[in-house]
């Protein structure tokens, strides 16, 4: 069974916890979105957060192009043969402007499959919004643990295997939803 993954936003203490670009603000480039490595590294911007906040696996940046990513969760997919690179960048705290001594980095999945059941899935085209998600039938045998859907290449599907990894080692900042039955938010 498959999972759509994706980023969650929570709150602490009436504030959002998210990862907020600074100067310069990453621009939207669908390379990230296309499972072929960078050719040379990309630019990336310092991040800002709480340093007060408890610290999440998995931070929402709203650069609607990647996020960021604990050493804890990339140890997670290295150890299970999920191909990706990442990039480091600096973090540091909102408020005092401090470079903070914490590690994450910007994940870019390089896994791709073409799953989706074209015929029996809604997709609003006018307003790129997924109504109704079908995968093909035959994508229930694939042995992967995490990848893109080709066709749709902004959305993230995990294994149920991998999801249970990530709730027994309490990884943090991210919500998954049953493919069956899913419904763009």
């Amino acid at each position: 069974m498959f999972y759509v993954f994706q980023t969650q936003i929570y709150s602490w203490r009436n504030s959002e916890l998210q990862a907020v670009p600074q100067h310069p603000v990453p621009e939207f480039k669908f390379d990230w979105w296309i499972a072929e490595p960078f050719t040379s590294p990309p630019s990336l911007p310092i991040f800002a957060i709480s340093s007060k906040a408890p610290k999440l696996d998995i931070y929402f940046t709203g650069t609607l192009v990647f996020d960021l990513y604990s050493a804890k969760f990339i140890d997670l997919l290295q150890r299970h043969d999920i191909k990706f690179e990442t990039f480091p960048v600096m973090v540091r705290d909102k408020k005092t402007r401090e470079i903070l001594p914490i590690k994450y980095e910007a994940l870019h999945l390089l896994e791709a499959y073409p799953v989706l059941d074209e015929d029996r899935s809604v997709i609003n085209k006018e307003i790129f919004r997924i109504e109704k998600l079908i995968l093909k039938e035959e994508s229930q045998n694939l042995q992967r643990l995490m990848f893109r859907i080709k066709e749709l290449p902004n959305i993230i599907l995990i294994h149920q295997e991998l999801k249970e990894k990530l709730d027994s080692l309490t990884i943090t900042g991210y919500i998954c939803y049953p493919v069956d039955g899913y419904v763009e938010r």
